[in-house]
């Protein structure tokens, strides 16, 4: 068995739930006992203070946009068009 620092532990851990595999598979791809490393992982925790952090993902980003409609036009933007040059387009629509 190979030893592990407490920080190799945490980071095997942080690894296993990025891998978004189960423990068991993670722990047979990294030839880790899947017991022993439950085991751990609870021990970790139990150690660990809360952080008052929450972990922030970026949102998905999809293929959406933007759809007007003037005077019978429709007009499809991408969906991340700057504010700022949609309300100079849409001025402009009125002149």
């Amino acid at each position: 068995m190979i030893r592990r620092t407490r920080n190799e532990w945490l980071q095997l851990i942080e690894d296993q739930k990025n891998s978004h595999l189960t423990a068991t598979d993670f722990c047979k791809n990294q030839g880790i006992d899947p017991k022993y490393f439950s085991l751990k992982k609870a021990k970790l925790q139990e150690s660990e203070p809360a952080s008052p952090f929450v972990k922030v993902q970026s949102p998905m980003i999809t293929n959406s946009e933007l759809s007007l409609s003037w005077a019978g036009a429709d007009i499809h933007l991408p969906a991340d068009t700057s504010p700022i040059w949609l309300a100079q387009f849409m001025r402009e629509l009125v002149k």
